[in-house]
């Protein structure tokens, strides 16, 4: 399996070849990495409400190990997510709005995955959600350290945040989760809780945030 940090047509169709549950757990996953970038922006600014989100990633681990699906808790959530993002025209001190919008759309769509079988679109956003994260960050970054970066091209800018080692390390979690979920039939508590804790990033999102 070759994954490609921006072309997402191998990762889908990997993605097609998983039941359901199995795609949700990969979706979980990748929020478990996103979700220390909205600590880190709640901590600065002192504002935002990190605990919905952390109860509704909760909620989905708890679905994965069969807890009924119940529509109306799974839709007040995803509002209670979405009542999480502080609107940028109150944002003071953090540079991290963008990446705790981000966390929340990746939360919002892994429960909105919940409500369909059919659900390979919602986890693709997640997916996506985690590219634009790695290129907002990093672009920001790049702006402040390279005096040339502005003059590049889109393409040679893609080029060198998709060898970056925060993508290469987000594309080598996502094959190796993906090879897990292949080759495990049942999600079973323990393989469910390994794969929630799997990140070892000590506590660090995919962009060393916390």
């Amino acid at each position: 399996m070759n994954l490609d940090f921006y072309n997402l047509d191998v990762l889908e169709k990997e993605l097609e070849k998983l039941p359901p549950l199995h795609r949700i757990a990969f979706a979980a996953s990748i929020c478990e990495r996103m979700l220390p970038n909205y600590y880190a922006f709640a901590r600065e600014e002192g504002q935002g409400n990190p605990s919905i989100l952390r109860t509704s990633l909760d909620e989905v681990w708890h679905i994965l190990q069969g807890k009924a699906v119940e529509v109306e808790i799974i839709e007040l959530l995803i509002t209670n997510c979405q009542e999480a993002i502080v609107p940028g025209d109150y944002v003071l001190e953090s540079r991290y709005t963008a990446e705790s919008h981000l966390a929340v759309v990746a939360i919002s769509s892994t429960l909105k995955a919940c409500l369909d079988s059919d659900n390979i679109k919602a986890i693709i956003k997640v997916v996506k959600v985690v590219k634009d994260t790695i290129f907002e960050f990093l672009d920001i970054e790049k702006e402040i350290t390279e005096q040339d970066w502005l003059q590049k091209s889109w393409k040679v800018q893609v080029e060198e945040i998709s060898k970056h080692p925060f993508s290469l390390r987000e594309i080598a979690k996502e094959k190796e989760d993906i090879q897990r979920l292949k080759e495990v039939e049942t999600l079973n508590r323990e393989f469910l809780e390994s794969l929630r804790t799997s990140c070892n990033n000590s506590g660090r999102s995919l962009i060393d945030l916390s």
